[in-house]
């Protein structure tokens, strides 16, 4: 994703958004044959045979096209999800909003989403510049220099920001050859443990999300005054304030900026995962439940509201299911694993006690001594429960607490061509794919 400079805040890029929206509405409203016939005129350079339509004779062609393509796509997605549904023998159920049934295309509605349209095809690039129909060329600021040469196929552009200062980026699909991508491990697993803040694989590795205490105090201080402003403007009866609506447009720059992180974070987390081995190991984990409202209802309060409430938006802040659609498309395979009790069962001898983990952080086994921190031994039993064997390697920063066998000595360090293993003398199986030579 690179940041469009030069695009202007009206012109022929903002007209494209609403045109675009316009088409997948329009087409939307009407039978599904009535569609389909103007998605057939669209492959065949006739987009514009409606009379009521005829206005967009003026614009680029493309983009036009590509809202009727795009509807095609969410019917799919539909029908494949209806029909899943009744081999599972359950219905897909309706929406409160407007009764329709789950996953069917809903009509595109200003602000829901962020306004953008689609260049699928003859996309021109001049090294950082990129020819926008209808408003020129225009600079790609931060874009990646690494496909730079390559054949762009597809540019979806996005709009962030008000309509006076709007921000503009530009997504570029291209086409790589296979020799410049780096290629994923074609064996091997990993098992992840997904956390609050940060999640850690079965190798020790920590993907942290970043922490920015001044944004967050910043977006709380907003948050108050956009409050302040919308119970005036409800007490009042009157529209809100230009001051008012000032806060609320900054507020919502800065949760872009902090959703932005954490979509950057979770991608490069999940690029290294699928560098790093084969095969994912996830704990099934039920996303929606875990981070319902913790208020319960007059009948069945809830309890503990505020210590909930404040771990349902560590665990959004997070973003565990993003991490879990990155790795679904990056990943070979992704397998996903009951999560009850692998935090409290030693990855050494399996014996299972809630008195293994006195701490957040540590993890002593009180049967076998096995110590390691809590996270990296959680991993270790999710890698295990989808039938792999165990990595051995003691988790980064754990020090000697990690490396000290059964009873609590660490083991000299050993002459090169021997065996290294330290997790081999504790009883753990040798790492997976690696030769048990010297054992």
């Amino acid at each position: 994703m690179a940041v469009c400079q030069g695009v202007g805040s009206g012109g022929q890029a903002t007209q494209h958004c609403g045109i675009y929206a316009k088409r997948f509405t329009v087409i939307r409203s009407r039978p599904q044959e009535e569609w389909f016939q103007a998605f057939l005129r669209s492959e065949q350079g006739q987009p514009y045979a409606d009379q009521d339509l005829s206005w967009l004779r003026d614009l680029p062609f493309a983009p036009v096209r590509h809202a009727a393509k795009y509807l095609s796509g969410a019917y799919t997605r539909f029908y494949k999800a209806a029909a899943a549904a009744r081999e599972a023998g359950r219905s897909l159920g309706r929406r409160k909003s407007d009764g329709k049934p789950k996953y069917f295309p809903r009509r595109k509605v200003k602000h829901r989403k962020p306004d953008g349209f689609t260049i699928p095809c003859s996309v021109r690039m001049d090294g950082h510049r990129l020819r926008v129909p209808g408003a020129g060329w225009v600079r790609l600021d931060k874009a990646n220099p690494l496909y730079l040469g390559c054949e762009a196929r597809q540019v979806r552009f996005l709009k962030e920001g008000t309509e006076r200062h709007p921000k503009w980026y530009a997504v570029v699909s291209y086409k790589v050859p296979v020799g410049m991508l780096k290629q994923g491990s074609p064996t091997g697993a990993v098992g992840v443990d997904r956390n609050v803040g940060q999640a850690t694989d079965s190798e020790g590795e920590v993907y942290e999300i970043p922490d920015d205490p001044k944004l967050d105090a910043n977006i709380k201080r907003k948050q108050r005054g956009a409050e302040k402003a919308r119970r005036r403007s409800r007490a009042s009866g009157k529209p809100m304030s230009n001051r008012g609506r000032r806060i609320c447009g900054q507020l919502k720059k800065l949760q872009r900026r902090k959703k932005r992180r954490r979509e950057n974070a979770n991608h490069q987390a999940s690029r290294k995962l699928a560098d790093a081995a084969h095969t994912v190991v996830l704990e099934d984990l039920d996303i929606a439940n875990m981070t319902k409202s913790a208020k319960g209802t007059v009948e069945k309060p809830g309890k503990n509201v505020k210590q909930k409430s404040g771990l349902n938006r560590e665990i959004l802040n997070t973003g565990w299911g993003q991490l879990e659609r990155n790795l679904d498309y990056k990943a070979g395979m992704v397998e996903k694993v009951s999560p009850a009790y692998t935090s409290q069962t030693c990855s050494a001898c399996g014996h299972t006690s809630k008195e293994n983990r006195r701490t957040q952080a540590k993890f002593k086994c009180v049967a076998c001594g096995f110590k390691a921190n809590a996270d990296h031994n959680a991993a270790l039993n999710i890698l295990v429960r989808a039938g792999f064997p165990p990595r051995t390697r003691p988790a980064r920063g754990t020090g000697a607490s990690a490396r000290r066998d059964a009873s609590g000595h660490c083991p000299l360090p050993q002459a090169k061509g021997k065996s290294t293993s330290t997790t081999r003398e504790q009883g753990i199986p040798p790492p997976f794919g690696a030769a048990a030579s010297g054992a």
